[in-house]
């Protein structure tokens, strides 16, 4: 029996490379929904432990109702309610819970790197799944078997002891080799939690630096994280869903290296095809600034042609398709990492005029690398509406206002199409929130 449940959206058809591909089954709007997948498993990283429930994951920062308390058995797992507690104990916590905090506290544990420990934790609770053999898991546990292994053989790691005998050693290993190319970050905001394990996202989705879909995850009470995958272009029928295993902004041989280390295949995706005859020079973070000063004025001509305006209509795709071979240097990765230090710092304490110039070539690269839609984009412009609004409520100047409006107009453009996602109080609200602001303040003169 075929373990794999796809959607209705989508259809595998074979590849000579990637095994199959997952094409949509019809026009697909900007903005759909075409695949839907509670974790199997998930667990948060360490700085998360007593601020995140560990089985549903929401915050008590964003949702000051919840009351996060610690499991009195293992004194490590901590839970926002006692519903949430019951449903984690029945999926896998009783069989571990009792050995929980000694192993933790184990040499053997605490000898490991600090992913080995992530994976350990993550391996011990699918292990506890499979030990339980609930129906409800039985489909997801089949579908990541099928998937397939690392290219690299993995040194085995410790499990946490079990109440029952749990599946024998070399199934155990193979679970654990399917890990390093198939386990997802989850990221609130663009900000990493945990990790996951998402089968049938891992077997029907390929990746692409050009990708039309992006995750989300979805928070809700008394149920695991939820991972959507939507669309951030339109998708016509019989065309690939891909979504980007790795951030496009990283460079394109660092972006190559990784890929061929932990997928074991090389990228030759739209941005890869462009990049790789560009032959980028690796520049220094000290010649970043002066570089960047010198081709601003003509990148923002390129970017935004006439000027950013609420109505800016953002590009069909993205702008390397043509960039032209003096900007080049931009796409190497010390210029984003220099540009987004200096625009953090320069939002927090000035000169507003920097932050507003940094943060404008910062969207003129963005533009360059990610597809029009994609959601850092509008996170981004977030911020920039932010340092635009401080700046009017310290200086009260009319031009600050309308900056405000604009950027927020258009990072709601690409946020709606991302759409709301991870804990309350997100992004969505945030530029509404500002927008209100905008407008009281414009009824007020």
């Amino acid at each position: 029996m075929n373990p794999i449940d796809i959607p209705d959206t989508l259809r595998l058809v074979d590849h000579p490379i990637a095994r199959n591909t997952a094409v949509a089954t019809r026009n697909l709007p900007i903005g759909s929904v075409v695949l839907t997948e509670p974790v199997l498993t998930s667990v948060l990283f360490p700085d998360k432990t007593g601020s995140r429930c560990d089985y549903c994951h929401r915050s008590d920062h964003t949702e000051p109702e919840l009351r996060i308390r610690k499991c009195t058995g293992c004194e490590v797992q901590w839970y926002c309610d006692e519903q949430c507690q019951k449903l984690h104990w029945d999926s896998s916590h009783r069989l571990v819970c009792k050995a929980y905090l000694d192993f933790v506290m184990s040499r053997v544990y605490l000898a490991l790197s600090d992913d080995q420990m992530m994976d350990c934790l993550v391996l011990s609770q699918l292990v506890a799944e499979i030990t339980l053999r609930r129906p409800e898991s039985a489909t997801a546990i089949l579908t990541f078997e099928s998937l397939l292994p690392s290219p690299h053989e993995l040194e085995a790691i410790p499990v946490i002891p079990m109440r029952r005998d749990p599946p024998p050693l070399s199934r155990i290993a193979a679970l654990y080799q399917r890990f390093p190319n198939n386990n997802h970050v989850i990221q609130i905001h663009l900000r990493p939690i945990g990790v996951a394990i998402l089968p049938l996202t891992s077997r029907l989705l390929n990746h692409s630096c050009s990708p039309n879909a992006v995750l989300r995850y979805i928070l809700s009470a008394s149920q695991k994280p939820r991972a959507e995958v939507v669309t951030i272009r339109e998708i016509a029928e019989g065309d690939e869903v891909s979504i980007p295993y790795l951030d496009p902004a990283i460079s394109y041989p660092e972006r190559q290296s990784r890929l061929k280390d932990i997928y074991g295949f090389e990228c030759s995706c739209k941005l890869c095809t462009i990049q790789l005859p560009m032959n980028i020079r690796s520049i220094a973070g000290s010649e970043v600034l002066g570089l960047v000063n010198a081709l601003e004025p003509a990148l923002h001509q390129f970017a935004f042609g006439e000027g950013i305006t609420a109505d800016f209509q953002l590009p069909e795709e993205q702008l390397c398709v043509r960039l032209p071979e003096d900007f080049r240097l931009l796409m190497d990765d010390p210029v984003l990492s220099v540009l987004t230090t200096s625009f953090s710092i320069a939002s927090d304490e000035g000169p507003f005029e920097m932050a507003m110039s940094t943060g404008k070539t910062i969207f003129a690269i963005y533009l360059c690398i990610y597809p029009p839609c994609y959601p850092q984009i509008g996170f981004h412009l977030l911020e920039m509406a932010k340092v635009a609004w401080n700046e009017y409520t310290k200086e009260n100047k009319r031009g600050d206002v309308e900056t405000a409006n604009t950027y927020l107009t258009i990072a709601r453009r690409i946020l709606d199409v991302y759409g709301r996602e991870g804990d309350s109080g997100g992004p969505l609200d945030e530029v509404n929130e500002l927008l209100e602001l905008i407008r009281t303040s414009e009824e007020q003169e």
